[in-house]
């Protein structure tokens, strides 16, 4: 089975703040509201399924950079920014069934992306499609990041999963890079 994967980030950055100002908050709010209306809306599970093009470069192994989700990037909010993208990739050769078990497996997180994650531990599972996981990681800036993550089965053959932060703080002096992260991901 190949495994085709789409992921969408939205992030305010704020400026050497604490934390984000209600303003910026309610904004990115109604930000993350209509890029949800926009991915419902989307006909296509994920964008390859509507593009020959794109499934072609895909599955040759081309290169296929990402896309600005809702035009340019950053969004600009009273107070701070929001960075959008989606991004597709094809993995030949993977089960969907081990490529899920890899992702789901929040204490190892380090062991599979060392390259952007130093530490990471479930602190909740409730049923076996809800976690709640803390990580550091380590790019943009040493950021500590606290995920509420819900997994849903669509069908046989595709799964869909939204990771929305509870709490993001950076470590050592804050530039204010990352506020929030939230992320959707299509299998």
């Amino acid at each position: 089975m190949r495994a085709i994967f789409a992921c969408c980030l939205l992030f305010p950055a704020g400026f050497y703040a604490q934390q984000l100002k209600p303003e910026t908050a309610q904004q990115f709010d109604c930000y993350v509201q209509a890029a949800e209306a926009r991915m419902k809306a989307r006909p296509a599970f994920v964008l390859a399924d509507s593009d020959a093009a794109l499934n072609n470069q895909l599955v040759n192994g081309q290169k296929v950079w990402t896309v600005e989700a809702n035009g340019p990037n950053p969004h600009k909010l009273a107070g701070g920014q929001v960075y959008d993208w989606m991004g597709t990739v094809f993995i030949p050769g993977v089960r969907l069934d081990r490529l899920l078990g890899m992702l789901q497996d929040y204490d190892h997180r380090t062991r599979n992306f060392p390259e952007t994650i130093s530490a990471s531990k479930l602190h909740c599972l409730t049923g076996t499609d809800h976690f709640q996981y803390s990580m550091r990681m380590k790019e943009p800036a040493v950021l500590d990041v606290d995920s509420d993550v819900v997994w849903e089965r669509v069908d046989a053959q595709r799964w869909r999963c939204r990771s929305k932060s509870t709490h993001v703080a950076e470590v050592g002096k804050d530039h204010g890079y990352l506020r929030r992260l939230d992320s959707y991901w299509r299998f």
